[in-house]
This record gives structure tokens, C-alpha cells and sequence, in this order.
């Protein structure tokens, strides 16, 4: 059974009749603005969201730069995104900020860590403050694990050894071995052609496993660059 109107709402139903269209119009616009704009924003939100799904690009490749500044980043990513064939140079992040100091850390984590945990550092390129920091957490990879024919074909008497840590004692003290995973790129026109200062002479392959095929294009990438093709 539908529920009695009220004295003031017959008479709010009574007033609302005797209206022009354009009177109703504006009398619902201005009652219910509020709810009509909550409406439109919601409706706007999720536009947004969808869109942004669909549209976004998520990189694929990841490069850090540690403990230096200036980094030739537009050239790198986007010569990067057209050797691995990506769609555009959004695919491929670099972090050119990244640091061992305590003054580079975040929260808890220094940000290095962070990226590694999330298998967001591919390769970094580092000095070698940087590469035993690398080394310490353990997550790298043997350079001949990533590095294609031509590319260890030029550079394979580059590859250094490096303390990588590997487990640790009852006590949490860190143990660490010995493996081939730093590669020497100082004096090459990689080097000089991604701007990178003489210290920053180190490049080591960090979460490779996580897009092993565009890491294969991108030793091939290394190669180009450094013969000039």
C-alpha cells in the first residue's frame, strides 16, 4: 500500500503542477543539485579509471642509475624503447635518482631495495659503491646469464667478479660469494653516449628474469650502441 503524502508534500505536489516545464526544470536542478553533481563525479571518476586501464602503458624495462645525476634519460629511453621494440618510451623506466647514502632512503627501505623487491630494476648502472650495495642483496645476475654472443664477444673480458650475498649465519651476519656479475663498461662509447661520468663505470643485470626476452634485446641494444650501428 503506497504511503500517505503529508500535508506539506501534497502541497509541494500540488505547487509543483501548476509549473511550466522550464519552471520544473530549474525547481528539480536546484532540490537536487547535490545529488545530481555527486552523480556526474562518480560517473567521471569511473570514466577516468577505465580509460586509464585501457590507455596506460606499464613499463616493461627498468634501468637504475646509481649515485649520479646527470644521465642522458630522453635518449635512453626512447633509442631503449625502439631497440625492444616497445610501443613507446613510457615502456621503459629509469630511475636516475637512486643512491646508497642515507639521504636517498625512503621509509624503511632505501629505494634500491624497494625496486628490487618489486623486480623493478632489469640493469642498473652504477660505480662500484653502488655494485657491492647490488651485490649485498643478492638478486643479480651472472653476466653471461644475460649478455648475448655479440655483446660477450666485445665485452666478455670486461665481466669482474663481485661479493654477491647468498644466505646468512644464525647470528644474521650476511655471507657472501664470489660471481662474475659486474661488467666494466669504463672507457666505451655506451658510456660516453648515455652521458655517464667515470665513476658510473660499472652495469650490472639486477631482476633479468623478470622480461628475459627484452633483455635480449637490450644486450643486443649495448652491442649496436657500441660499434656505432
Amino acid at each position: 500500500m503506497a504511503r500517505e503524502l503529508t500535508k506539506d508534500e501534497q502541497a509541494v505536489k500540488e505547487s509543483i503542477s501548476k509549473m511550466t516545464r522550464g519552471e520544473k526544470i530549474a525547481y528539480y536542478l536546484g532540490t537536487y543539485k547535490f545529488y545530481i553533481l555527486g552523480v556526474v563525479l562518480v560517473a567521471g571518476i569511473l570514466i577516468s579509471i577505465v580509460y586509464t586501464v585501457i590507455t596506460n602503458t606499464q613499463p616493461v624495462f627498468f634501468a637504475g642509475i646509481i649515485n649520479q645525476s646527470n644521465f642522458e634519460r630522453d635518449y635512453f629511453e626512447k633509442s631503449v624503447a625502439k631497440a625492444l621494440h616497445l610501443e613507446n618510451d613510457e615502456s621503459v623506466c629509469v630511475y636516475d635518482e637512486l643512491g646508497t647514502q642515507v639521504s636517498y632512503s625512503s621509509g624503511y627501505y632505501n629505494l634500491i631495495n624497494m625496486y628490487v623487491m618489486a623486480d623493478e630494476l632489469t640493469v642498473v648502472f652504477t660505480d662500484w659503491e653502488g655494485a657491492e650495495y647490488i651485490g649485498a642483496l643478492g638478486t643479480v645476475t651472472e653476466a653471461s646469464g644475460w649478455m648475448t654472443e655479440d655483446l660477450m664477444s666485445i665485452w666478455g673480458d670486461r665481466i669482474m667478479d663481485l661479493n654477491v650475498g647468498v644466505d646468512q649465519t644464525e647470528d644474521f651476519e650476511p655471507i657472501f660469494e664470489e660471481y662474475p656479475v659486474v661488467v666494466d663498461i669504463s672507457g666505451t662509447k655506451v658510456m660516453e653516449k648515455l652521458g655517464l661520468d667515470e665513476d658510473t663505470c660499472y652495469m650490472i643485470g639486477v631482476c633479468t628474469y623478470a622480461c628475459p626476452e627484452k633483455v635480449i634485446d637490450f644486450s643486443h641494444y649495448l652491442y649496436d650502441l657500441e660499434m656505432g650501428e
